[in-house]
């Protein structure tokens, strides 16, 4: 039987060789491929097409939830198990809603990870419990959340920009990294104010926290 093929997309090396240590003595599984950033995740996708891509949802230039958005259209096969410190209901969701088949919190990747991978790859969804909780209340107890806020109503590249933009980077440096013009990104930042309804960068950045677009504690 062959053996279960998995890359790994965290930008913190420690916890990837963490994870490949984990993961080494699995028989079944063999990892193939690790990505310090989403770009590097979605190239791996493409290239390599792993089985299984275990994926960060906080990562530099582009967030797991989009790789995984974009996954799904690069190569279907693969199935995304998202490996999050993020317990809360916008990450879950929007990473479900995104194409993710798993979500499991960092705290619980000891005990959770191998069983998540071969259920995932078995055609099931697997969460962590506590995020099943969170789900759950979630749809007992709607009136919680209200409308939320996620960014569903954004285009692939405006959530890339609204990143680029909470990560501090200037309409010079998202000009030169996605190879549009100055006029093009001013353009795509109003746009994505007018639909969120929000009016200058700090606002733009605590949102972008608030979806988990970036991590805080980086």
């Amino acid at each position: 039987m062959a053996s279960i093929t998995v890359i790994i997309a965290d930008d913190h090396t420690i916890l990837r060789k963490g994870i490949v240590s984990l993961l080494q003595d699995e028989t079944d599984i063999d990892v193939i491929g690790e990505a310090s950033n989403g770009q590097e995740a979605l190239d791996l996708i493409s290239e390599k097409k792993p089985d299984v891509a275990i994926m960060d949802i906080s990562m530099p230039g582009l967030n797991g939830i989009d790789v995984t958005r974009r996954a799904t259209k690069v190569n279907p096969g693969t199935k995304i198990l998202m490996l999050s410190m993020h317990g809360a209901r916008q990450y879950v969701v929007n990473s479900l809603k995104a194409g993710a088949s798993g979500y499991i919190l960092k705290k619980n990747a000891v005990n959770e990870l191998t069983a998540g991978i071969r259920m995932v790859m078995a055609g099931k969804k697997y969460l962590s419990p506590s995020v099943s909780e969170v789900l759950v209340d979630d749809i007992v107890h709607p009136e919680w959340h209200g409308k939320g806020g996620a960014t569903h109503d954004l285009s692939l590249r405006e959530r890339e920009i609204l990143q680029l933009i909470a990560e501090g980077k200037t309409v010079t440096d998202i000009s030169a990294q996605l190879f549009i013009s100055g006029n093009t990104v001013t353009t795509h930042r109003k746009n994505i104010m007018r639909k969120l309804n929000l009016h200058n960068t700090v606002e733009l950045t605590k949102y972008a926290i608030k979806q988990g677009l970036i991590d805080i504690n980086d």
